[in-house]
C-alpha cells in the first residue's frame, strides 16, 4: 500500500501536469512547456507501471487473481497505454513540430481517462475499495496508517522532482543541439 498507493496518485497528477503543458504548448507555442512533458512523462510512465505492478501483488491474496477488468485496473492501463503513445510518438516522428503537435493532441486525449480513474470505484461496482484519503471530509484510514503513506508520497515526490530537473536539463540541451543543425 506505501508504494501502490502514492505511485498511482502521482501517476496520475503527472499526467495532469503533462495535460496542462500540451494545452498551453498547442495555444502559445512555448517550447519550455513541451521540454517539461517530454522530461515528466517516463517518470509517470514509470509510476503507472509501479501502480499496475504493485497492485497485482496486493490483489493476489486481496482477490485471489493478479489481473481481473476490474474499472479500475482498466482505466489504469489505459493510462499506460496513453503514456506509451505519448513517448511512442517522439520516438517515431522525426519532425519535431509534428511530433509536438501529435503527442499534444494525444496527451490531451489521454485526459478524458483521468476522471474515470479517480471516480470508477463510485461509479461502478469494482473490487477496489471506495477512497479512504478525501480532501472534503474525514478520511477513514486510521493516522498510523496515513502518516507513512503521505511520507512516501512526499518521497516518491521528492525523488521525481530530481529526476524531472535532470530530464529537463537533458532535453533542454538536446532542444539546443538540434535547433542549431
Amino acid at each position: 500500500m506505501y508504494v501502490h498507493v502514492p505511485a498511482s496518485w502521482l501517476a496520475l497528477q503527472i499526467y495532469a501536469v503533462m495535460c496542462v503543458c500540451s494545452f498551453i504548448t498547442l495555444i502559445f507555442k512555448n517550447r519550455v512547456f513541451t521540454i517539461i512533458t517530454k522530461s515528466i512523462a517516463p517518470i509517470g510512465f514509470t509510476f503507472s507501471l509501479i501502480s499496475l505492478f504493485t497492485g497485482s501483488i496486493w490483489g493476489q491474496p486481496t482477490w485471489g487473481t493478479f489481473w481481473t477488468w476490474d474499472a479500475r485496473l482498466t482505466s489504469m492501463l489505459i493510462l499506460v497505454i496513453f503514456y506509451i503513445a505519448y513517448i511512442l510518438s517522439w520516438k517515431i516522428i522525426t519532425n519535431f513540430h509534428l511530433a509536438e503537435k501529435l503527442s499534444s493532441i494525444i496527451t490531451l486525449i489521454g485526459l478524458a481517462n483521468l476522471p474515470i480513474i479517480k471516480f470508477s470505484v463510485d461509479w461502478w461496482n469494482t473490487l477496489h475499495q471506495p477512497a479512504t484519503i478525501k480532501l472534503t471530509e474525514s478520511s477513514t484510514i486510521h493516522p498510523s496508517m496515513l502518516t507513512p503513506l503521505i511520507v512516501m508520497f512526499l518521497s516518491f515526490l521528492a525523488f521525481s522532482v530530481i529526476i524531472f530537473l535532470i530530464r529537463f536539463k537533458l532535453e533542454s540541451l538536446n532542444l539546443r543541439i538540434h535547433s542549431k543543425r
